[in-house]
């Protein structure tokens, strides 16, 4: 951006451009005094995260109780976002028969301290049956991505 002298205290400026913006200021008075330069960032995010199951569609999970025998089954998946990063990402379940929806928060692990690539876990619901899973993630702009169509997984109860 070219450097421009503005006249005033004030000045009406718009940033449109996604990513981070530097802007670099300084005042002077009327006799000819300048301050030093100072700068302000501003970050735009416009655009929504992303997020992908890497389960399988159609996994099968075994029901048990708590700290049972398959207590570590998880449903996974991967959420990035390359503006202002992964806030969260939440999982909604969808019983296939009358039943209701289930929405979980997943638990994030991310490779940056900017949480731009992230990956997430959630424990299938308790409930047998076949759900209908889709992911949500929103990042710490607010942007909340449009879930996609899901996967299928399937709890079954083992016989003892």
């Amino acid at each position: 951006m070219p450097l421009t002298t503005v006249p005033g205290d004030t000045v009406d400026l718009t940033i449109d451009q996604e990513g981070e913006t530097v802007l670099t200021f300084h005042a002077t008075d009327r006799a000819g005094n300048t301050e030093t330069d100072r700068t302000l960032t501003v970050r735009l995010d416009r655009t929504p995260p992303v997020s992908t199951f890497t389960t399988a569609p159609e996994t099968i999970f075994v029901a048990q109780p708590a700290d049972g025998p398959h207590d570590d089954q998880y449903i996974t998946g991967t959420a990035t976002d390359t503006g202002s990063g992964v806030d969260h990402v939440d999982l909604t379940f969808v019983p296939q028969v009358p039943g209701p929806t289930l929405v979980r928060p997943a638990a994030l692990t991310c490779t940056d301290a900017a949480r731009r690539e992230c990956t997430w876990r959630v424990r299938p619901p308790d409930g047998l049956g076949i759900y209908r899973v889709t992911s949500t993630a929103t990042d710490t702009a607010g942007n909340t991505e449009t879930p996609g169509p899901g996967i299928h997984v399937i709890v079954v109860r083992t016989r003892p």
